[in-house]
């Protein structure tokens, strides 16, 4: 995102926090999410990693964002330039906007929900995004002058052409990922199945310690098995692991191949979770009356099927068995939101290249919030 670390770094060491903030919000502004998302694929590239010594980029730039803000004023600003729309207070909404907001453009966002974040607030566990931490980040936004509305669905090409009516000169779309992905097998209808972005949203809004005593909430039983090895699929499996449920992570493929941060899964390990690595899934099985009671699964194994040296992951023959669970929760991913397509197509409307996969984290979301940004800016430029 091009934050300059040497300077914040600098800053930081010199006592001056505020001043540390001010220099990554330059660049980024979600700084104190970052902080607690990132991957820090900076960390990978700093020269001490050679001495399994890399500076935490990652722990710094959450500390000056929680310990800056206390000490940097802002005073609401009021925009003057043109009017956008942004449909969607996600991560790359939030930060489209923020970059705009600076260019002074007025900017609008709808969010369909209740409160703003989106995947922030409905699609990521409180341990590791509490609300007061997001809810500060919305608010130093709002300070830049950017107006928020909740509880504002748009889901017809007319909404689209009324924003354009009422004066926007600009509409983005930043609408997140569509319908989840689902895997080639049975049982994805029996009762006891959920999909990640559904079982997170659920216990987001119940409250993960209400779950089990809410009759409305989620009744996850005690035996929990995720299919799936992203964050979200390690994001399920640690929430039912602190509800004191027996929670299993499988997947086809080795540990080093997974898509989540090594650190969330050293954590999750600790907090009990078992990774199931080489592992693939075959079908989800159900009782006598239609709920699920198991995955049935299959070895994997290195193999050389063709004597050509080329060795690859194959299925062990007759090692086929069953996963006692009482839940089964699908994290492979969401696909492309199919009402993007409804509304794009007039000029004016942008689309963020992060719409067309949801398989990128956070930052990549910020990255493609940036770069629609400038598209936009040009756009009313001219």
């Amino acid at each position: 995102m091009g934050v300059d670390i040497p300077s914040f770094i600098r800053l930081l060491r010199e006592g001056k926090t505020a001043e540390a903030l001010k220099k990554i919000r330059e660049q980024n502004p979600l700084p104190a999410i970052c902080g607690r998302l990132c991957p820090a694929p900076c960390e990978k590239a700093c020269i001490l990693t050679k001495e399994d010594a890399p500076i935490g980029v990652r722990a710094l730039e959450r500390y000056a964002a929680d310990a800056g803000r206390e000490r940097l004023t802002a005073r609401p600003h009021v925009c003057k330039g043109k009017k956008i729309a942004i449909i969607g207070s996600g991560p790359t909404g939030l930060t489209a906007a923020a970059e705009l907001a600076k260019q002074d453009f007025q900017v609008t966002i709808f969010e369909a929900m209740e409160e703003p974040g989106g995947l922030l607030r409905y699609g990521i566990p409180e341990f590791r995004l509490p609300a007061d931490v997001l809810n500060g980040e919305i608010h130093s936004l709002q300070n830049l002058g950017i107006e928020i509305k909740t509880n504002a669905l748009f889901s017809k090409r007319e909404n689209v052409k009324r924003l354009f009516q009422e004066g926007f000169a600009a509409i983005l779309l930043t609408l997140g990922g569509g319908r989840p992905v689902f895997p080639d097998m049975p049982g994805l209808n029996l009762g006891g199945v959920y999909f990640a972005q559904e079982f997170l949203m659920r216990a987001r809004h119940f409250k993960a310690e209400r779950i089990m005593r809410d009759p409305y909430a989620t009744n996850i039983g005690n035996r929990i098995v995720v299919i799936g090895s992203n964050h979200a699929a390690l994001d399920c499996a640690r929430i039912a692991a602190r509800l004191g449920r027996e929670a299993t992570v499988v997947f086809p493929h080795i540990e080093d191949e997974m898509k989540a941060v090594q650190l969330e899964l050293r954590e999750a390990k600790a907090e009990g979770v078992k990774i199931d690595p080489l592992t693939k899934p075959l079908a989800i099985v159900g009782n006598d009356k239609s709920l699920a009671r198991g995955v049935k699964c299959q070895h994997m194994d290195f193999a050389d099927p063709h004597s050509n040296g080329q060795w690859q992951l194959i299925p062990v023959v007759e090692s086929e068995f069953t996963i006692e669970a009482d839940t089964v929760i699908v994290a492979l991913g969401q696909q492309r939101n199919e009402m993007i397509e409804e509304l794009v197509g007039s000029e004016g409307v942008f689309v963020p290249e992060q719409s067309a996969s949801t398989e990128g984290n956070v930052v990549n979301a910020i990255a493609a919030g940036k770069k629609i940004a400038f598209q936009i800016s040009e756009y009313l430029k001219k």
